[in-house]
């Protein structure tokens, strides 16, 4: 049996400023000038204030409507932000996870924030975070995780969902695949090095089964950017022109084609790299050392859709069922449902981060139906009526 919404109405959702499309948002750590930036490429950081937390060593991107995720510094503390310009405006989560660092902070294939840190051996691991109502529920760590050391970095796939786990003092990447990501598959070891700190995914033509580039410090010479291929495991270090300090911190841009890093509290630098090593200085901060670094890379040339959860709960219960349009800011964005109706769902401008969201909350569908319904978004430009649409997707993922 199926139980749906009683009604359907078409929705408009209210847009809020999230990171500026193409730039990026670093997290500094220190006792005593913690730092909240937005950097673009010509060099220019300019500080977000407003957040509650003392310092910021984990930040992510929501993959629906934009938020802030942030991770503290010597606590456990996740905070989800809103924005308005540069100014946070709202925390609509402040959870504590029991870890004595936030690491990092990844996705999960139904869009909960994964907050990663500690010994997974012990009491740390990856944290799942409910992104509507806070709960908290470590998914993965304890004595059989089969892990030692601790966990400084993390970042999910966007293609396959897989979670990947940099481990600090062993050099190690892991893998968990969705959607239980309860069984670890060793990747591969950094060389000559003995702290990873962060790391991305990175797949494009040349590089289609995906590589892992690794930011490093307690480097012995230029060699604290390092990629992991996926397929093959191999591992390769990356020599900076000039070369490169002690990395902190490392994110991909699916649109440019390039890194954005930082730099330990030696150096204090936010640097663009490609992906053979020639980088670029575009600051130097005065204090604090930057401990994290996160692109906003939507495309704003098509339309994008994203769906959260994307596997229905068993047994079966009320859902907030998200959609997410990527594009382009000042575009009208509609989702409609393709099948096995036909029906718009939301409508409304796309925010200055690049993103438009609606959802459904109380939403109740028996799993067991997988791709059971199809989905479209489309984007209009008010001024030339270009039309763009995403591709279908196909709901639920079971």
């Amino acid at each position: 049996m199926r139980t749906v919404p009683v009604a359907i109405a078409l929705l408009c959702a209210v847009a809020f400023g999230q990171v500026p499309v193409g730039q990026a948002v670093n997290g500094s750590i220190s006792t005593t000038n913690p730092l909240l930036a937005f950097v673009d490429r010509a060099g220019l950081l300019t500080r977000v204030t407003g957040a509650s937390l003392p310092s910021f060593n984990a930040v992510a991107i929501d993959p629906i409507d934009g938020d802030l995720w942030l991770g503290a510094w010597q606590s456990g503390a996740v905070r989800r932000a809103r924005l308005s310009g540069s100014s946070i405006v709202s925390e609509p989560l402040a959870v504590t996870v029991p870890i004595s660092s936030v690491a990092a902070i990844a996705f999960d294939v139904n869009g909960h924030a994964l907050a990663v840190g500690g010994s997974p051996s012990t009491t740390g691991g990856v944290f799942r975070i409910d992104r509507n109502t806070g709960a908290v529920t470590r998914i993965f760590g304890g004595p059989a995780s089969g892990l030692s050391g601790t966990l400084n970095a993390a970042e999910t796939d966007p293609l396959t969902g897989d979670l990947y786990l940099g481990l600090a003092v062993a050099g190690q990447v892991w893998r968990l695949t969705p959607p239980l990501y309860d069984a670890p598959v060793l990747i591969g070891t950094a060389s000559g090095i003995t702290t990873i700190a962060g790391l991305t995914v990175v797949r494009n033509p040349a590089m289609p089964l995906g590589a892992v580039f690794l930011a490093c410090f307690g480097t012995a010479g230029n060699n604290s950017l390092q990629s992991i291929d996926l397929a093959s495991g191999t591992v390769s270090v990356i020599p900076g022109v000039p070369a490169l300090p002690d990395l902190n911190w490392v994110d991909y841009d699916d649109v440019a084609g390039d890194l954005w890093m930082n730099g330990t509290a030696q150096s204090r630098r936010v640097m663009l790299s490609t992906l053979t090593g020639s980088n670029t200085l575009l600051g130097t901060f005065s204090a604090g050392s930057p401990a994290s670094i996160e692109v906003n890379d939507v495309r704003v040339d098509t339309a994008t859709l994203t769906i959260a959860p994307r596997y229905l709960p068993t047994p079966t219960a009320a859902i907030n069922l998200e959609f997410g349009v990527a594009g382009n800011p000042g575009e009208l964005a509609v989702v409609a449902i393709t099948s096995p109706f036909m029906m718009v769902l939301g409508s409304g401008i796309v925010d200055g981060g690049g993103r438009f969201d609606v959802s459904f909350p109380g939403f109740v569908m028996q799993s067991g139906f997988p791709g059971f319904a199809q989905f479209l978004a489309g984007t209009l430009d008010p001024t030339t009526l270009a039309l763009k649409l995403s591709s279908p997707v196909a709901w639920p993922a079971n």
